[in-house]
């Protein structure tokens, strides 16, 4: 879940579906959420500011939890 606030007092609060994986190892979990996530949102062109709008949190949201849903089925930090 997230939620945030941007430049006025307003609120939004967002859930995301998980993903049913069998979990070998928790490990770097919140880093793939954390890297799917920035990845994503980062990916558009031009400002950052200007592409913060509902569908890009939630496109953002769940390419984070897809990729922390691919980290804990391999064991480790760095399964390589």
């Amino acid at each position: 879940a997230v939620v945030y606030s941007l430049r006025t007092h307003a609120q939004r609060f967002y859930t995301g579906h998980s993903r049913d994986v069998v979990a070998v190892d928790t490990t770097g979990a919140g880093d793939a959420f954390t890297a799917g996530f920035l990845a994503e949102w980062t990916s558009s062109p031009g400002p950052v500011a200007f592409h913060m709008t509902d569908a890009a949190l939630i496109g953002a949201l769940e390419a984070g939890t897809d990729l922390a849903a691919q980290a804990v089925t391999r064991t480790g930090g760095n399964p390589g």
